[in-house]
């Protein structure tokens, strides 16, 4: 019988479910939400353009006003023709409130609308910005101080034949005029029709609406998305109205153009979601028995292996898909595979246990034979320094017969080529203790250590130097069969160790012969240490040794 794999039973139910229906329903649901979107994008660029082009009239017209103005002498001049000339250029438009002719100080020469008294523009905003221009420009909205209707100013200065300023002539462009143009091309009753300045702000509306600020960095007639401070959502396209100082601006709330591309866009989803709900039980249960179950046993079958059991059970999965029966193949087969290589590797290292033991065992003898040997010599020379020669030699060799003895007959580290120097060091001490009496003296040798554990090759010359500078120091440190003390001591501090051993001798260079101090050099090298001697006279010798100690995987 042919198992369909893990991914053929999977991609088909996928497949068979989901496929059809999602593609066509998410592909009919985008491109009617698009559709919808394009002619809803559509009628608002349309609406701010036509709007543009209405709400530029009056400042067209009143530009063209104004330089015909500035181009008559009587205005120019300010004789007792300009009002005459003024009332002739405004005519019975509705657009325009009133013609103005002020002076280089701004003050009021001529206007269309009687004028109460003097009155002068010196201190409105928009005099000071245009006073510095020499171009037609148009104010932001203000209250008139002539006509007393709200009002844009339309500015032009007049400058003298010198090029001396000369005062201006203006224009006031009804607001009210403005705005009901405005309504009247609003497309809907939600619709928002208006006017915004160079930051984005709009100034002027037909009706009030919770829209204050667009993105007027926006390109050229774009339909463009934005949230007010109330959370409405609306799209909107700005026309520009009056150079880059004033742009149209059209918008409308996207909750009525485009609840019906939501809602249908919500039904064109349903369905594929529908399905993928319907899929995602069918995968979970297929899922289920095809992999999940199946993983699971495997999971078993792993932590059996990971403890050692590597028995086993292949009948188990002889129902499973083709790939994880496949996959429990081969982890019995490897769990078989890897219980040969335990077993081999066990017996290779019992055997090479033994070996090791066995020369090391053999070592210990032949450097205890050399000690003894090196003991005879000495008791049978006369000479006094030649016998303390060999008696130092012999403390040597008994000092690494010590380490072969304590690493492989006692200590548990040695299975791992390490051993505890706090176990070397009473043994060592108590070899040397001996050993004064070999030298001829009376010392008491008095040796601590904390439990400083690493390899052989640093318990070795560690224990050489401890023998070197005991040695020397029963040669040199008390001549003529003094009594004194010696002290050694091995600290601990973090991953580095202290050697100190310290005696109440002479003191000076003849507690230390040449060779032992070059002997010792050696040692603290070989341990990659630093090692210092402290001495005066009749105050005994000081030697420290730091090192590093080497850290032993077990």
């Amino acid at each position: 019988m042919r198992y369909l794999t893990l991914n053929q039973s999977l991609f088909l139910a996928v497949l068979i479910a989901l496929l059809p229906i999602g593609f066509i329903s998410v592909t009919q649901g985008y491109f009617n939400r698009q559709y919808e979107n394009t002619l809803f994008e559509g009628s608002l660029t349309t609406a701010s353009l036509a709007t543009a082009a209405v709400q530029r009239e009056p400042f067209a017209m009143a530009e063209r006003r104004l330089e015909m103005l500035a181009k008559d002498q009587d205005v120019a001049n300010a004789t007792i023709k300009c009002t005459s000339q003024l009332e002739r250029a405004l005519g019975s438009q509705e657009m325009v409130v009133n013609l103005i002719r002020s002076d280089a100080s701004g003050r009021v020469q001529c206007s269309v609308l009687p004028v109460k008294g003097s009155v002068s523009f010196a201190n409105e905003e928009w005099w000071k910005i245009a006073s510095k221009t020499r171009q037609f420009s148009i104010s932001k909205p203000t209250l008139g101080t002539v006509s007393g209707e709200q009002i844009f100013v339309a500015v032009l200065p007049l400058f003298t034949k010198a090029g001396k300023f000369d005062g201006m002539v203006t224009a006031g462009i009804r607001l009210a005029w403005m705005k009901d143009a405005l309504q009247k091309t609003t497309l809907s009753d939600d619709a928002l029709a208006g006017i915004a300045d160079e930051s984005g702000k709009i100034i002027v509306t037909a009706k009030r609406s919770s829209l204050k600020k667009i993105n007027i960095t926006s390109p050229f007639a774009k339909a463009d998305n934005i949230v007010d401070a109330t959370g409405v959502r609306w799209t909107y396209a700005a026309a520009p109205l009056y150079a880059r100082q004033f742009h149209v601006v059209y918008a409308e709330p996207q909750s009525k153009f485009s609840a019906y591309a939501r809602n249908q866009f919500r039904a064109d989803l349903l369905i594929p979601v529908l399905a993928l709900l319907l899929t995602s039980v069918a995968v979970w249960l297929g899922v289920n028995k095809l992999v999940v179950n199946w993983l699971r046993e495997l999971a078993i079958l792993a932590n059996q292996f990971t403890r050692g059991d590597y028995v086993g059970n292949r009948k188990k999965f002889v129902g499973a898909p083709v790939e994880i029966a496949k996959l429990s193949d081969d982890l019995h087969s490897m769990s078989a595979a890897i219980s040969q290589r335990n077993r081999e590797l066990e017996t290779a290292l019992v055997n090479t246990k033994k070996m090791a033991r066995e020369v090391n065992h053999r070592v210990k003898n032949n450097l205890q034979m050399v000690t003894s040997l090196i003991a005879l010599q000495s008791a049978q020379i006369t000479d006094n320094e030649t016998r303390l020669a060999l008696d130092q030699t012999r403390a040597r060799m008994a000092a690494l017969a010590l380490i072969h003895r304590l690493l492989y007959d006692r200590t548990d580290e040695a299975e791992h080529g390490s051993i505890d120097f706090s176990i070397v060091m009473p043994e060592l001490c108590a070899q040397l203790a001996d050993d004064a009496d070999a030298f001829g003296r009376t010392v008491d040798l008095h040796c601590t250590a904390d439990h400083v554990i690493g390899p052989v090759d640093q318990a070795i010359p560690l224990a050489l130097l401890i023998v070197e500078a005991v040695t020397n120091a029963y040669r040199h440190a008390f001549p003529d069969n003094s009594k004194g003390k010696i002290w050694v001591s091995l600290e601990l501090a973090g991953d580095k160790a202290r050697l100190i051993i310290r005696d109440d001798g002479i003191g000076f260079d003849s507690a230390c012969g040449a060779m032992g101090k070059m002997l010792m050099d050696g040692f603290a090298r070989q341990l990659n240490g630093e090692i210092s001697t402290e001495t005066a006279l009749n105050e005994g010798v000081k030697i420290t040794l730091v090192y590093e100690v080497v850290s032993v995987a077990h």
